[in-house]
């Protein structure tokens, strides 16, 4: 995935508060790269992400994610309850990629580095792309929602009636009527 590294943002200390939000400073986050640090005094823990704080004990190292319609990281601690809420004064790192989108639709002989295969790397494996990559976009917009998403929760994926096929031929660009 096209992007680029961030690495130990400082995002604020806590106040020991329930339900701290704390927000990561580029927009674009690729949400499975995100690493969280807490360093209170001597101690250093990573916490975990979860998509909801509804499971998360008063005792788990747990926060969850959103991200606003500005496609900025918004990140939630718990409040003691569902989610431990981390201690006074611990100071919040994360590191983190960001990108994709339309940027990684980079031109050919740019992808030169083989990611996650140590095998082929020690074979002195060389890679290129020898085309331009394409199929990156970017989020959709509120209004692009707004517009189609009657339709896809009228035909939920499926053509049944004439009506069905006519909302599912909708979504496609070009066509109108």
């Amino acid at each position: 995935k096209q992007g680029q590294s961030i690495k130990n943002e400082i995002l604020g200390q806590s106040d020991h508060s329930p339900n701290q939000v704390f927000q990561l400073a580029q927009p674009q986050l690729l949400p499975d790269s995100l690493k969280l640090i807490l360093e209170h005094g001597e101690k250093t823990n990573e916490w975990f992400r979860q998509d909801n704080l509804v499971y998360s004990r008063s005792i788990d190292e747990h926060f969850f994610l959103q991200l606003d319609e500005n496609d900025i990281a918004h990140i939630y601690f718990g409040d003691g309850a569902y989610g431990l809420i981390p201690p006074k004064d611990a100071r919040i790192k994360a590191s983190y990629r960001v990108g994709g989108g339309i940027h990684g639709n980079v031109p050919a002989n740019r992808i030169t580095v083989i990611a996650k295969a140590p095998q082929l790397l020690e074979q002195a494996a060389k890679i290129t792309n020898e085309k331009q990559a394409s199929g990156g976009a970017g989020r959709e917009s509120i209004q692009h929602a707004v517009k189609f998403a009657p339709t896809i929760f009228k035909s939920r994926y499926r053509g049944v009636t004439r009506e069905d096929y006519a909302a599912l031929a909708k979504k496609f660009p070009g066509v109108a009527k």
